[in-house]
């Protein structure tokens, strides 16, 4: 804190001020006294003899002396006036630059002790503090920048980690992108991810960056028991400034100019799934900020590997259930259509060999009508095992190629038509598409149809019209529903589900006629 010049009470304005008055009113008091001694005695013994003209002799050289003493203190008054004015008007204008540049100027100084040189050298020295204040501002605002900076890379080096994750679907590249980031952050100069393999017992190269290929040959497994490892488990990070002399990391393909270890584990909820290896020579300098984003990052990798791991037992799962699904289906259908056919072609066989032609002839025809529908059902299962093009081709596409694939090659007669365009939603189309497949499934498993058919139109109040027709055996409506078969059930909840409506004509031996209308919308 600068110390600031006391003002003398002798030199300030106000002392000026009362002196320079003061001893001008003492001059007009004295000048006055000494002109009243002085007037011409000749005049006023002239004038003697007329008093009146005496007084206005007096009143004229009274109004001459008042109009001196006023433009003598007019003066006076001026001339201090400017010696004050002048210094304010220099550190205004001084002031005023500051303002307008927006730069540090020094204001105009003045010698004394009155208020003048005071207030000069007070402002100065608020000057010279605003500028030491600016220049720290101005540190102060580089340093934010630059750490703002750094924590929007570190925090982009995450994200980019975390759309790796969602983008990619192979686990190598999201190992190797996620290294990438990981190498940037802490500067390293190379860097390695190891995964447990299926067992949990060995570790495996999943990505590498910047390591010579020589010393890849070593790092390509790790035993789950290496002591590296488990160190690194059992702390999650571990900081090795002298790898070369540390048992630890004393097999590894390092040297000593490489600079300081750094292994971060890879584990989540618990569970270890294995370890990032960095190394460099800024390594040893890393931040405990830093520390806390790399752990982030391999967490994220964690979670990354565990849910595709996840994925991997789905789809595994999922097999196995489509599997067993195609298993209960091939012995509903298929094993006992065939099943059937054996038995009818064993009685057709004692038939034959008891002479009983006829008999035997009845029973082939049975065996040949088993086993059409064995191979309709047959089609019908490879139809569901391949792709649906619903999603590829579209509603009509998929459902031309629905009736190509299994009741064309069944020898059924089929029949398409669309009228209009169709603009409907992904659902709408799903629905529709379900609920036409399931009518078909009906015509070729239960009503032995020869023809079928599947019309399609939108309506002008908003709906889209869905009709299949077959020519098959029909059933008795009260008979399906209460036995809940034939997926009558489905389809009506399909419908309902999107706001539409689902009837069905039919009986026995007349056919089936199965209408579906639906909002445009869903």
């Amino acid at each position: 804190m600068r110390n600031i010049s006391a003002i003398n009470p002798g030199h300030s304005l106000r002392a000026r001020l009362s002196l320079t008055y003061g001893g001008t009113a003492v001059l007009l008091i004295t000048s006055l006294i000494t002109i009243l001694e002085f007037i011409d005695q000749a005049n006023l013994s002239r004038l003697a003899d007329n008093p009146q003209q005496v007084v206005q002799y007096l009143q004229w050289q009274l109004l001459l002396l008042g109009i001196i003493f006023t433009l003598l203190f007019l003066i006076v008054g001026w001339f201090i006036a400017g010696r004050i004015a002048k210094p304010l008007v220099l550190i205004t204008q001084a002031a005023n630059q500051i303002h307008i540049d927006d730069k540090m100027h020094v204001i105009p100084t003045f010698a004394g002790h009155d208020e003048i040189a005071s207030l000069s050298h007070s402002l100065n020295y608020l000057v010279a503090d605003l500028a030491t204040q600016r220049n720290a501002l101005q540190t102060a605002k580089a340093e934010l920048e630059a750490r703002v900076q750094e924590r929007t890379r570190k925090l982009a080096a995450l994200y980019d980690i975390l759309e790796a994750a969602v983008e990619l679907d192979d686990l190598a590249a999201i190992a190797q992108r996620s290294l990438q980031r990981l190498v940037a952050i802490t500067r390293s100069t190379a860097g390695v991810v190891h995964l447990l393999d299926g067992s949990g017992k060995t570790l495996h190269l999943a990505a590498q960056l910047g390591w010579e290929n020589a010393g890849l040959e070593k790092l390509r497994t790790v035993p789950e028991t290496a002591v590296l490892y488990q160190s690194v488990m059992q702390h999650g990070l571990v900081l090795i400034a002298n790898p070369t002399a540390d048992t630890r990391t004393a097999s590894w393909p390092i040297a000593a100019s490489d600079g300081t270890y750094l292994g971060v584990a890879i584990q989540a909820n618990e569970q270890a799934w294995g370890m990032v290896s960095l190394i460099g020579p800024d390594v040893a300098h890393i931040s405990g900020e830093e520390s806390d984003l790399v752990q982030t990052a391999a967490r994220q990798i964690a979670t990354t590997v565990e849910r595709f791991h996840l994925r991997q037992q789905a789809a595994q799962l999922a097999v196995v259930e489509e599997r067993n699904r195609l298993a209960r289906e091939l012995h509903d259908s298929v094993t006992q259509a065939l099943y059937s056919a054996t038995l009818f072609a064993e009685a057709g066989q004692r038939m034959a060999t008891s002479g009983n032609l006829d008999k035997a002839l009845t029973y082939l025809d049975e065996v040949l009508d088993t086993s059409r529908q064995a191979l309709k059902e047959m089609r019908l299962l490879v139809y569901k095992l391949r792709p649906s093009t619903l999603e590829k081709e579209g509603l009509v596409a998929a459902l031309a190629y629905r009736l190509k694939a299994v009741e064309g090659r069944a020898g059924i007669e089929q029949q398409l038509t669309v009228n209009g365009d169709l603009a409907l939603t992904p659902d709408v189309e799903a629905a529709i598409y379900h609920i036409a497949v399931e009518a078909l499934n009906n015509a070729l498993k239960h009503a032995h149809a020869t023809a079928v058919s599947v019309y399609l139109a939108p309506e002008p109040h908003g709906t889209i019209t869905l009709v299949v027709t077959d020519n098959g055996q029909g059933f008795e409506m009260a008979t399906a529903v209460n036995a809940g078969g034939l997926g009558l059930t489905s389809m009506s909840e399909r419908a309902a589900e999107l706001g539409g409506t689902l009837t069905i004509e039919t009986s026995a031996g007349q056919g089936t006629k199965i209408t579906v209308r639906l909002p445009l919308a869903g």
